[in-house]
């Protein structure tokens, strides 16, 4: 009987919420496998493909303590023929990452899809900072029928409370201490609703009041979980879904309320 894999995709640049990934994977089954891929296809024209931060050495070695294997495909081998077909998440799709970012989803669900079919794992695992994503990837997974457990796991965030990401190496000290601003906001979003405030308007409103002012939001939206489509009342797993500028480095993040 052949072991079965747990499967974390990754685009490098590994960092301890990638690593929190990893580390779940281990408890869950006895073959971790970890891909390394910058996928030139969910980049836009105005986008930092050729910034974004190649550590392959660095990766590797973070990964030796907790993966058994780490598959290196080329961009040869992935994205080959790829315009011969497409894959489009039309409803999920449309809005929030895909309004700001055409195309972006078309070239996540494609890799994704061939990494699934390739790696055949039994279960694989995505973070909760890219929650459209982590639906989006769920769905597809249930519509094309693989046999894969698709599970979510929660964003790991800085001492200040900033979500980890690649990105934040972009960030000067000043914009990191701006940056902090995003997650302070949605906490007191989530306070909020536990203190009984249901409306979405007035919390979306206060969040607003609440975000550092310098920051460019793109979106602040309470969405709910499944669909994605924006709820005028929130309900116990609601999501609020936060995307926006601070200086030339766009972040993202949310969280349940």
């Amino acid at each position: 009987m052949h072991s079965q894999i747990a499967f974390v995709p990754t685009m490098g640049a590994l960092h301890e919420g990638h690593l929190s990934l990893v580390k779940k994977a281990k408890t869950l089954c006895d073959t971790v496998l970890v891909s390394i891929f910058v996928n030139p296809s969910q980049f836009g024209p105005n986008e930092d493909l050729t910034k974004y931060p190649r550590t392959l050495n660095e990766d590797v070695e973070l990964l030796k303590p907790f993966a058994d294997a780490v598959f290196l495909p080329t961009e040869a081998e992935m994205v080959s023929d790829f315009d011969q077909f497409r894959l489009y998440p039309s409803d999920l799709g449309s809005s929030f990452e895909g309004r700001y970012r055409p195309g972006h989803f078309e070239g996540v669900c494609k890799i994704v899809l061939k990494l699934l079919a390739i790696c055949q794992p039994k279960i694989v695992i995505f973070g909760e900072k890219d929650f459209q994503q982590f639906v989006i990837l769920k769905r597809m997974v249930k519509v094309f029928g693989f046999p894969i457990q698709v599970l979510s796991s929660e964003t790991i965030r800085e001492e200040t409370g900033l979500a980890m990401s690649s990105r934040n190496r972009y960030l000067s000290a000043k914009e990191n201490e701006i940056a902090t601003s995003i997650y302070d906001t949605l906490k007191a979003t989530q306070t909020a609703v536990t203190n009984g405030n249901k409306s979405s308007e007035n919390l979306i409103k206060d969040a607003k009041s609440h975000l550092d002012p310098s920051i460019k939001i793109d979106y602040l939206e309470i969405v709910d979980p499944e669909t994605l489509t924006p709820i005028s009342e929130v309900f116990k797993k609601s999501r609020v879904l936060f995307a926006g500028w601070v200086g030339h480095t766009r972040l993202i993040d949310n969280i349940e309320l």
